[in-house]
């Protein structure tokens, strides 16, 4: 029915442990767990295998002797797998296995109750502190709804591969975008979302991402993370002229969202001196491609866009932002 499909790279032995606990204690019928390992050191990949091992449910393990990165190792996994669905999950992650058993469930009376099973189907994941285990916060890519969602209301909201299950030909015919840092899930995902003819959103949130402060979510510096520019706009060139018209709003916002505020958010954040030249070039891609975006409905209507730190970035006042979070900082030093 499903293949979950783990990427790992010298992911510590605790954190694998965990992410296959539930799967190594019970027996998960119609399901398989695919470790897709990226060129680990030996004592990673014998985890691994210890893993395969012992677990109740069947684990298989690929290996690559050199890093190519997390997506090229998700799609080493999606070709070899057996599942009708992929699921993904993160090594450092992990299932609440009471909610994913219902997920599993839904995806099983999909299949065995309609003509026309989901392309796609989404669910939410709560973030969980790394140090305490408490949850922080829970969101995904169709926010509360549920059932058969339209596909512009995930193009809006999806980032991150984890809150999706993706019908397995539906991703041998858009493989995942490799090849940069940070944005690549979104990148990928557009795509395949524009394509999927049902889309249905379950009531549950079994994904708990592990929040950590060393990821390089939170530590790439602006070179990197600002590789979502040129990625962003290979995407858009590969949309058909219907989904390009059909998703602009929709598109224009991820743009405005994820190039315009977050990632220069988190580089005016960092330690490191920011680089503003790439920043400002960021600012001019989007005059460019989009020229009207402070039209955006959802600019006007999301509440994550009404802040004033989101108005300052994403306007492109990088100096002053900077300025302002440097001094906040040294007023709660002194």
């Amino acid at each position: 029915m499903a293949s979950i499909v783990i990427p790992v790279f010298n992911t510590p032995a605790a954190l694998i442990q965990r992410c296959v606990a539930s799967f190594s204690q019970q027996r998960n019928e119609g399901i398989e767990v695919i470790f897709s390992d990226d060129g680990s050191s030996e004592q990673t990949v014998s985890v691994l295998r210890q893993c395969a091992a012992e677990s109740k449910t069947p684990i298989r393990l690929l290996t690559e002797p050199v890093n190519s990165g997390q997506n090229a190792a998700r799609n080493r996994g999606i070709a070899a797998a057996h599942g009708r669905y992929v699921i993904f999950l993160d090594s450092d992650d992990y299932f609440d296995m009471r909610e994913f058993a219902q997920v599993l469930e839904s995806i099983r009376n999909a299949i065995e109750g309609e003509e026309q099973s989901p392309d796609v189907f989404v669910y939410g994941c709560k973030r969980v502190d790394s140090e305490t285990g408490r949850i922080i916060d829970g969101y995904g890519p169709a926010g509360k709804e549920a059932g058969i969602v339209p596909n512009s209301l995930v193009i809006r909201n999806v980032a991150e591969l984890w809150g999706c299950v993706i019908r397995r030909d539906l991703l041998l015919e858009e493989p995942l975008h490799t090849g940069i840092a940070v944005g690549e899930d979104l990148v990928s995902l557009i795509p395949i979302i524009a394509k999927a003819s049902k889309i249905v959103a379950l009531p549950f949130s079994p994904y708990r991402y592990v929040q950590q402060s060393g990821s390089v979510t939170h530590s790439a510096s602006a070179a990197k993370r600002m590789q979502i520019v040129p990625a962003f706009q290979a995407m858009l060139e590969s949309l058909s002229t219907e989904a390009l018209a059909k998703y602009h709003d929709e598109l224009e916002w991820q743009a405005i969202w994820h190039i315009l505020f977050w990632e220069p958010l988190h580089v005016l954040q960092s330690i490191e001196k920011p680089d503003y030249m790439i920043l400002d070039n960021s600012q001019r891609w989007m005059k460019k491609c989009f020229p009207q975006w402070r039209r955006n409905p959802y600019v006007k209507t999301d509440a994550k866009a009404r802040g004033l730190t989101f108005r300052i970035v994403a306007s492109g006042h990088f100096r002053l932002y900077r300025f302002l979070f440097l001094a906040k900082r040294c007023l709660r030093k002194s």
